[in-house]
Order: C-alpha cells, then structure tokens, then sequence
C-alpha cells in the first residue's frame, strides 16, 4: 500500500501522502460511490491526471473510509460536516481532513525557474524582505495555494490579499501565520513540510 507519509500538524487535522506507484486505474483498491467523485474524474481526459486524482482521493480513503465529497461550487467538504482538501502532482497525491477548522492544502514539485518569472504577481515587497532562497520561495506560494482553497470564494489577488509572515525554513519544517485580506478571512496557522524535491503547505483558520 503506497501510503508514503501520515502528518497531524494541528490538533484535529490530519494529511496523508500517497506516493503514485500506480500505472493504471484498476489498481487503486477503494471505491468511491459519490456522484461528485463521478463527475470530477469523467472531466478528466489525460490517463495519468486521473491516477493522480485517484490517489488523493484514495489517501482521503485511508484517513476516512466512510467519507462522501460534495461541493459547494468549487470547494470539496465531507458530507458529515467536516473539512477537506485534495493537491496531487505526477508523483504524490494528498489530503487532507479537519473536523473543525476550514483548510487548504497544497503539493508542490520544485520549480523555482517558473517561480522566479511570476513572483512579481505574488510576492509583496514584505515577503520579499524575508525570501532569501528558492525554498522560501517555495513555500510563499504554496502557503498562498493553501490559503486560496482555504478561502473557497475565488477572486483573491495573490499579491495584495495574501499575506505570509516571515518564517525559519530550518530543516524543511515548519509553522507561520498568514491573513487572507478579504470579507470572512483574518488570521490563518501555516505548516510547511519539504522531501525529494516536493513542497507541501497546509493552511488552517487559526487554531488557538
């Protein structure tokens, strides 16, 4: 079983990390029954965007097995009221589920050439101050992909509305805070986690 890696950053949250060992559909052993879960895959045309998808969805499967997704408009939630949150890449597929407390998780694969010729759109001159390699770099915008999902609303300026505070890399793990500037956002708790190359953040409403 490809679990790679189980986390509880903040009390009542937990991710799972599945690592995609899978080449073909029929090799993910769960099955989801949820029309949501139907719909969102028969959207998907490209085989291997469908593994992906299949794999964070099959890490919810193990922190959860009882667990339905809906969705209210784009943002994924549990049918028993708690909170949700998916991201995958070609190698990994996560999720995440808090009880309480909304969420936005986000995976990253290092890709600091592509950062560097956007950062202008997303990294205020605050940020600026305190990015000093591309793994802060990193982590900014995964921290402001999480708060993004977190949010659920759309129409959120990465740059102005935004806000990451500085933070210690140190050894790849870590906490900040964050603020989304925008009605019913406020003071959000970051955790930050780095292996091989991949960049993970999860963003929660304020835990305490």
């Amino acid at each position: 079983m490809p679990v790679f890696k189980k986390i509880n950053p903040f009390p009542e949250i937990e991710i799972l990390i599945w690592e995609i060992l899978e080449t073909t559909e029929n090799e993910f052993s769960f099955f989801q029954t949820g029309l949501a879960f139907q719909q969102r895959l028969a959207q998907i045309a490209h085989p291997h965007r469908r593994i992906e998808y299949l794999a964070s969805r099959a890490a919810l499967n193990e922190i959860y097995p009882e667990s339905t997704v809906i969705y209210q408009d784009k943002k994924p939630l549990l049918t028993d009221g708690s909170h949700v949150s998916f991201s995958h890449n070609n190698r990994f597929g996560v999720a995440a589920r808090s009880l309480h407390q909304n969420i936005g998780v986000d995976l990253e694969l290092e890709r600091t050439a592509q950062l560097e010729k956007i950062k202008h759109k997303f990294l205020s001159p605050q940020e600026a101050a305190f990015t000093h390699t591309p793994n802060d770099l990193h982590i900014i915008w995964g921290a402001k992909e999480a708060l993004f999902k977190l949010y659920g609303s759309g129409g959120v300026d990465f740059l102005t509305e935004l806000e990451v505070h500085a933070f210690d890399f140190g050894d790849g793990t870590g906490y900040t805070k964050a603020i989304i500037h925008k009605p019913g956002g406020g003071l959000c708790d970051v955790f930050f986690t780095t292996w091989h190359n991949q960049y993970l953040v999860l963003a929660t409403e304020r835990c305490g």
